[in-house]
């Protein structure tokens, strides 16, 4: 509530001095600063937020494919069992790992689960999902990937699509 205040009161100061006789830019730099200072308070309140944010999986039910109210979209469950599932994939990309967060981070790859799945589930090759997930690694996750991951990888997904049929 204070931060609101000031804000209010840092405005009202710039009007003030920018509607008097002789209004220039450098006597305006001490609201500059205030300005930038705020902005930079404001960031790093946001930032803190953020950070005690639960994780998308909590938010998520846990892995249920239930969603709270509120909280976006998310893919409806798949049936269980073998073959091409969500958890199925997930647990695939998870051992993939190739950034080598998923133990502490099991959701990390869940950006390429809608995607992949659409891919396999409409008869994509080998060759089509290692371009998917050649552009993933570098375009998204910013790596330079071993050629033959991509490829290896994408036989082990290609091999779970045939398990399904």
């Amino acid at each position: 509530m204070w931060a609101a205040r000031l804000f209010a009161t840092a405005g009202a100061s710039f009007i003030a001095q920018a509607g008097k006789d002789g209004a220039s830019l450098t006597s305006l730099a001490g609201y500059a600063f205030l300005g930038g200072f705020f902005f930079l308070v404001s960031a790093l309140r946001l930032r803190d937020e953020h950070r005690r944010q639960p994780s998308r999986s909590a938010r998520r039910g846990r892995g249920t494919g239930a969603v709270p109210a509120g909280l976006g979209w998310h893919p409806a469950p798949m049936r269980t069992g073998t073959g091409l599932t969500e958890k199925n994939l997930r647990r695939l990309l998870n051992e993939w790992d190739p950034i080598g967060v998923a133990d502490d981070v099991p959701d990390e790859y869940d950006c390429m689960l809608a995607p992949l799945l659409g891919r396999l589930r409409r008869g994509a090759d080998q060759a089509e999902i290692a371009d998917f997930l050649r552009t993933e690694l570098v375009e998204h996750f910013g790596l330079t990937p071993v050629p033959s991951q991509p490829e290896a990888m994408a036989g082990r997904l290609v091999a779970l699509k045939a398990e399904d049929a």
